[in-house]
């Protein structure tokens, strides 16, 4: 029997703004009618992510937080209709819109490191809705510069790890949270990381003084840390002058980074031949280490002359020779240091909002 009832079927949009349809009828007599039609869609806003990636990470200094990042985009409605732009972050496994407008570029205020799922909607006046969803990893990278002489580059040890160099970095990264870095920061490399050649940039030079240490940094001014590892002393006997450039490092660290924290070594012990001033350049270098502290400067001593010395002798179980400790002084070093760095009242990395 024929039917006159109305047939209705939904064609749903798939991405294609034109879908051509056939369309055919046929009775209860077996007779058939076809007929083909065009449907052209009013397609929703087209969104392409332009900054960042739909799945990123970006490294940030330690200094630039907190920032505001741009997400940047490309949108358009292909019938040019009208449109409107949001952006959502995912918190609590919730999305929160943050912004609201007609605008392709967006900026997010980011206090920490993290990581950030977010997603951007555009709707025109239709109701027609587009969406992209990404996720941006944010890592804090605080940098460390070693700084000073022989014993900073580490002449004496394995060849391996530069000394106390690697021993210091690892203790630091196993310290740190999961979007923290660390990472070296220096002009020179040396001969005596072999096996972290990655982490060998430093600011170490064999037999240098502290006077002409202060002209060579001074030939790279845009070189900056957060972290600085120092020490200087042996190669003038310690005097006056030695002590004097000394401090003066100290006071370039702060010009180029006033929030810096700066970790300064005393002198190792050396043979008695060599020792007549030592007592005296640790001593007053003490006391300005104290001095700058009661300034409000993030600094700190490490007491290297008590950790190498046996009842305040001199032990050749932990040197080389002479001046230089062996790998093992060296790896009492890189604990020694870690300590300080990793006490509440001296951290290297922990310092959250400074």
């Amino acid at each position: 029997k024929d039917t006159s009832a109305s047939p209705q079927i939904t064609i749903p949009f798939t991405g294609s703004k034109s879908v051509r349809v056939l369309i055919g009828a046929i009775d209860d007599d077996g007779l058939l009618s076809v007929d083909t039609f065009n449907i052209t869609f009013n397609c929703p806003p087209e969104i392409n992510i332009v900054k960042p990636k739909l799945s990123d990470t970006l490294v940030f200094r330690e200094q630039q937080f907190p920032l505001l990042f741009r997400f940047e985009a490309l949108i358009t409605d292909p019938n040019s209709d009208p449109f409107s732009v949001s952006m959502y972050l995912k918190e609590n496994g919730d999305y929160r819109q943050v912004y609201s407008g007609d605008g392709d570029s967006m900026a997010i205020r980011i206090e920490s490191p993290g990581e950030i799922r977010w997603m951007i909607s555009a709707q025109d006046n239709l109701g027609n809705k587009q969406q992209k969803e990404g996720v941006l990893v944010i890592i804090r990278q605080h940098t460390i510069c070693f700084l000073g002489h022989s014993i900073v580059a580490g002449d004496g040890g394995n060849g391996k790890a530069g000394g106390f160099r690697a021993g210091v970095l690892k203790g630091l990264r196993d310290s740190l949270g999961p979007f923290e870095s660390i990472k070296t920061v220096g002009p020179l490399c040396t001969k005596n990381m072999k096996e972290y050649r990655t982490d060998d940039s430093c600011m170490a030079v064999s037999g240098i003084k502290a006077k002409d240490m202060l002209f060579v940094f001074r030939a790279f001014p845009d070189l900056k840390a957060d972290i600085w590892v120092f020490m200087m002393g042996a190669n003038s006997e310690f005097n006056n002058d030695e002590l004097k450039y000394t401090v003066n490092l100290i006071d370039e660290m702060y010009s180029r980074n006033p929030q810096s924290r700066v970790y300064v070594l005393n002198s190792s012990p050396i043979s008695k031949s060599q020792n007549r001033n030592l007592s005296n350049f640790n001593q007053k270098l003490s006391d300005s280490v104290s001095t700058k502290k009661s300034e409000g400067k993030e600094i700190a001593l490490v007491d290297i002359f008590t950790l190498l010395t046996n009842e305040g002798e001199f032990d050749q179980t932990f040197f080389c020779d002479n001046v230089h400790p062996n790998q093992t002084g060296y790896d009492m070093m890189s604990e020694e240091i870690l300590q300080v760095m990793l006490n509440p009242d001296s951290p290297a990395v922990f310092l959250q909002g400074k």
